[in-house]
């Protein structure tokens, strides 16, 4: 079997449970990313063989190119990197639920840097244009 063309998705989606024979790639427990990794097999009823942790998202997506296993990782992490040799990029069907929310928060009263102040405002700009 293999991935579907399918409308209002960036790759052709692939049934993750597809992947269940096949090494995974993966993060430490702490990243977020793992976490959301580990909440799709679950959800996908898979327990595939962890063949390498990494701390490092790009060393995973390096090794998948080199058909060493295969990673999950957001859309927007790999579409920032150039190959010589690209691994195959597929997505997930959306009831896997493959996202997480982002926020930004302070402490009330507390001081906030000129760094913090021009972060925020990027992200609120970032957004504010996704909005439109």
């Amino acid at each position: 079997q293999q991935a579907l063309i399918r409308e209002g998705y960036t790759y052709p989606v692939l049934d993750v449970k597809l992947l269940k024979d096949q090494p995974l790639l993966t993060l430490h427990k702490e990243q977020r990313i793992r976490h959301v990794t580990d909440s799709v097999l679950k959800k996908a009823g898979i327990s595939p063989e962890i063949r390498l942790l990494s701390r490092n998202y790009m060393t995973l997506e390096k090794l998948a190119a080199e058909d060493i296993g295969f990673t999950m990782l957001p859309a927007d992490y790999v579409q920032v990197n150039r190959y010589d040799n690209p691994p195959a990029f597929l997505c997930i069907d959306q009831k896997y639920d493959a996202y997480w929310n982002l926020c930004l928060t302070t402490v009330k009263g507390a001081f906030i840097s000129r760094a913090d102040e021009a972060l925020m405002k990027i992200v609120r700009d970032k957004f504010a244009d996704k909005a439109r």
